[in-house]
């Protein structure tokens, strides 16, 4: 065998491995790099939503300075959503499929499982 056709058959099979195989390291360290970011984005503006939801339901029930003033805030609030939505077009964009995405966010919820009251504070809607 020719030593010149053996490192070339050697540089054809590595670069033929990494090539079918590098999405899925690249996804993998996108989820890395991005986890903590998303996981703060996605609580902030769920939060904000529930908040936002109750603001709205004092109002229908009593028209008040203070009501009026609590959903003022909560629609501020409410750009932590965008910020939110950003970091998941950006995700998007990056390679990451929705479901890919979605698991980063059950990534979140599941690390903060030891805290199940904070959990069902934060998706619970109270009036």
């Amino acid at each position: 065998m020719n030593k010149n056709f053996f490192y070339f058959f050697l540089v054809f099979a590595i670069a033929f491995f990494l090539g079918s195989f590098i999405e899925e390291p690249k996804k993998f360290l996108i989820k890395k790099i991005y986890e903590a970011e998303y996981s703060k984005k996605m609580f902030k503006c769920d939060d904000a939503m529930r908040v936002h939801f109750i603001s709205k339901s004092k109002i229908s029930k009593n028209i008040s300075k203070e009501n009026i003033k609590d959903l003022n805030a909560s629609e501020v609030a409410l750009l932590d959503c965008h910020d939110y939505d950003v970091l998941r077009k950006k995700l998007l964009s990056k390679g990451l499929k929705e479901s890919e995405i979605q698991e980063i966010g059950l990534a979140a919820i599941e690390s903060e499982k030891s805290d199940l009251k904070k959990i069902i504070r934060i998706h619970e809607i109270r009036f």
